[in-house]
């Protein structure tokens, strides 16, 4: 069994594929899940962030509706089933794209439910940003399950700082939501 290593991508040309790719996902989605928050997150949401020049997609969705969206994106895209899946988490993929695409399928409310808010802190924070940077070009061609851990290491520390700590927190206790 070969182990697979992070390769980075360009980042302006991923960055540029990724946001034309969303553009048509955001319709096909929306098609099967009206109502739903669809949101481009990660890297290639960031300028300037290295990527591996995957694309990901956040749906955003009430928890009461949680159901039926998964079924509708389980008919669309292949369940990754290297990620948890729990009754307000679920997670797809689709590898055989130029793009390669993960979608994040969340409750409203729910403790997943801050992909967006880190591409946020992201955009904003030039230390966060610079910190995850350094972290992605450090493990360039390292093995992936070691570059997750320790991705997951630096993202835990960003969420502890403010104000996204405070975001995530007011997010999950007051269950409001704004649409796109």
């Amino acid at each position: 069994m070969t182990r697979e290593l992070l390769t980075l991508a360009s980042t302006r040309s991923a960055a540029r594929g990724a946001e034309r790719l969303f553009r048509r996902e955001r319709v096909r989605i929306r098609r099967r899940v009206p109502g739903a928050i669809i949101v481009h997150v990660g890297a290639t949401a960031v300028r300037g962030l290295p990527t591996k020049g995957d694309l990901d997609i956040v749906v955003r969705v009430e928890p009461a509706e949680f159901a039926q969206a998964e079924r509708a994106l389980a008919a669309m895209y292949e369940r990754n089933t290297g990620s948890d899946r729990t009754a307000t988490f679920a997670a797809f993929k689709a590898d055989d794209r130029t793009t390669p695409l993960g979608v994040q399928l969340v409750a409203i409310a729910s403790d997943h439910d801050d992909f967006d808010l880190l591409t946020d802190q992201l955009r904003v924070s030039s230390n966060c940003k610079r910190k995850l940077g350094r972290l992605k070009r450090r493990f360039a061609g390292r093995p992936m399950e070691r570059y997750r851990a320790a991705k997951a290491r630096v993202i835990g520390e960003i969420f502890e700082r403010e104000p996204l700590a405070t975001l995530a927190a007011s997010r999950r206790s007051s269950g409001k939501t704004r649409k796109n």
